[in-house]
């Protein structure tokens, strides 16, 4: 079964200016942007009741983390990740700012996948993905 949220639904709840808060809190301009890209979209509902108890369970295992105190940072997310890439598959130039970026992109990446494995008694699918 299909899930359908009516226009007029969506603006008596002010959907656009809820995800514009959201968007807010994102920590990485990736997640922000994707999300925002998504505004409109019914992707960011779920699909079925089975997809939003899975939702659900990743939320509750995310909040688990953050009230245990061992949810693992994302602050080393490089602002320009996209566009170094971008540039590198054109055949472009990284100059040293860029592949440090990156570099500290890649340490925070494996610093969330070894917290995750470390946690996953707390966050099995979490871990999963």
């Amino acid at each position: 079964m299909s899930f359908f949220v009516a226009q007029k639904t969506l603006e008596r709840i002010e959907w656009t200016e809820l995800v514009d808060l959201w968007a807010e809190h994102c920590r990485t301009p990736q997640g922000r942007a994707l999300l925002l890209a998504q505004r409109a979209s019914e992707s960011l509902f779920a699909q079925s009741a089975g997809e939003a108890a899975e939702r659900l369970a990743l939320t509750s295992e995310a909040r688990r983390l953050l009230d245990l105190e061992k949810a693992p940072g994302l602050g080393g997310i490089g602002s320009q990740l996209e566009a170094n890439f971008t540039r590198a598959e054109k055949g472009g130039l990284l100059d040293g700012g860029a592949l440090r970026d990156i570099g500290a992109s890649l340490a925070t990446l494996h610093a969330v996948r070894d917290s995750l494995k470390r946690n996953q008694g707390i966050a099995a699918q979490l871990a999963e993905l």
